[in-house]
């Protein structure tokens, strides 16, 4: 299964590479905050959806419209996108799961203080037996520096991945700062920021193979 992995493509329409099975953007698809920067993603997937047998995508912080209005985001992206929100989806027996809360930085979207309950409630319920995980940011200690090279990555979803036993890829953007590909602990892990720090799409196009051993059972 091979995987096109983007992230904070912030309404910029970036070139994608075909032949590839699924599509997952990790959130930050908007320019605005406002309708029309979902029915401008929207129409950008719907020209490129073809290339894909399926497309997923979990908002970001950025994304404050598909946070106060999720059913009609979802309405908009019907049948082009599934949006995953604290939820999962089945693939060819891989178990995807997708939540876009990071912990708070400014007065964004999906977002609760660092170490909250709130927060912890949300990263709790990534299921146990989770093979494909997107969130919107990056766990504490992977690819989660900024550019005054702090760690910002979120503690709780460090811990949490820690007993995901059959996790095979994690994606995520959030840090423009930081994109690249780490393989550590048994998985893959992706900063596929398409965006640097100066909001420009530079950055490279991540594309991950996955696959089954007869060991693995998922």
């Amino acid at each position: 299964m091979k995987i096109v992995c983007i992230s904070d493509t912030h309404g910029f329409r970036v070139p994608l590479p075909k032949g590839n099975d699924i599509l997952i953007h990790a959130g930050d698809v908007s320019t605005y905050p406002n309708e029309k920067s979902v029915v401008e993603f929207a129409k950008w997937i719907l020209d490129i959806k073809d290339n894909f047998k399926h497309i997923i995508l979990v908002p970001g912080n950025h994304d404050s419209f598909i946070q106060r209005n999720l059913k009609k985001s979802k309405e908009i992206l019907s049948g082009i996108v599934r949006v995953l929100v604290d939820e999962e989806l089945i693939i060819n027996n891989i178990k995807f799961y997708g939540t876009p809360w990071t912990p708070r930085f400014m007065n964004w979207a999906f977002m609760f203080p660092r170490g909250s309950l709130k927060l912890q409630k949300k990263i709790e319920q990534i299921p146990d037996d989770t093979n494909v995980l997107i969130t919107h940011g990056p766990p504490w200690e992977t690819l989660d520096l900024i550019s005054t090279n702090e760690r910002s990555g979120c503690e709780l979803l460090a811990n949490r991945i820690k007993n995901l036993k059959v996790l095979k890829l994690h994606v995520f953007g959030h840090f423009h700062f930081c994109h690249g590909v780490v393989e550590k602990d048994n998985h893959i892990s992706v900063n596929a920021t398409i965006c640097d720090d100066a909001y420009n799409p530079v950055n490279k196009v991540e594309i991950v193979e996955i696959w089954r051993s007869p060991q693995q059972t998922f």
